[in-house]
């Protein structure tokens, strides 16, 4: 099996090959599925308008392909995770190799990256669950990807809660550390929560890791467990009404009822001094 070796995005694919390498071809409409039978398994999706089957070989230029590992589940410090990548495929030569690995043993210069990453937004490592290592052969690059890592939410709960989780990236080419844009998705069927990571530079080693405010940002705000609203100068109604939005807006753990006679109180007090 190929894929864009000339730059011309074609495709090559050997069924019969491919079924002594233990990969299953199967063919749509509009795609080519290849699953490799592995632990975990690999998925490779070509996409055309149209491709041609002949002899028992498969050739056409693809518009696009894109490869999926299936969850790798194992269990570490944190409990049972799992870890999976959904990514764009740049071109493939013989032979390939896409392996995930997942690990609880954190490196300390690993923990140091994460914790300087974070000090930019003047926050600390709170917890780091485990980090997926996904290691490609023959794969010089991979292009836009996303990858999707479960935790139990005993973990979450105990490291801060939800909105305290990050998904990292570290380069394996460059060491650069990057905060992807991390998603939840929800429960899986266990009850363990799932989170998505957009990996716009590609596959590498990713972290799960929890964010906390550092010391100086809690001295700053020692007694708030959110961040304070900006209160512009109330002037008039509408003034006090787009104050009231935008403490409910940035701060949604607040209680509304008691903030609304507040307000009440202001205005009405407000409104007698000006008769």
């Amino acid at each position: 099996m190929s894929y864009n070796t000339d730059g011309l995005n074609s495709v090559s694919i050997d069924i019969s090959s491919a079924a002594q390498a233990h990969a299953t071809v199967t063919t749509f409409f509009d795609h080519v599925e290849v699953y490799q039978h592995a632990s975990p398994g690999v998925r490779i999706n070509f996409y055309f308008d149209k491709y041609d089957l002949k002899d028992g070989i498969i050739t056409g230029t693809a518009k696009r392909a894109t490869f999926e590992t299936d969850p790798l589940t194992i269990n570490v410090s944190s409990g049972k995770v799992a870890g999976s990548v959904h990514a764009v495929l740049n071109s493939i030569n013989q032979p390939v190799k896409i392996e995930n690995t997942i690990t609880g043993d954190i490196p300390l210069t690993t923990f140091e990256k994460y914790n300087a990453l974070l000090a930019q937004d003047n926050q600390s490592v709170a917890g780091i669950a485990y980090l997926m290592i996904f290691q490609r052969g023959n794969l010089t690059s991979t292009g836009a990807a996303n990858v999707t890592m479960t935790v139990p939410q005993s973990w979450v709960t105990l490291h801060g809660g939800k909105d305290a989780v990050r998904i990292t990236r570290i380069s394996d080419e460059t060491g650069k550390t990057e905060l992807l844009k991390t998603t939840y998705i929800g429960p899986d069927s266990g009850g363990n929560m799932v989170f998505r990571g957009d990996s716009p530079h590609g596959t590498s080693v990713f972290g799960l890791v929890t964010a906390k405010a550092t010391a100086v940002e809690k001295q700053a705000h020692p007694n708030e467990t959110y961040i304070p609203a900006s209160k512009p100068a109330m002037i008039t109604n509408v003034g006090m009404f787009s104050w009231l939005l935008t403490i409910l807006m940035d701060n949604p753990v607040l209680n509304v009822i008691p903030i609304a006679v507040l307000i009440a109180a202001i205005y009405f007090g407000w409104w007698k001094r000006r008769l």
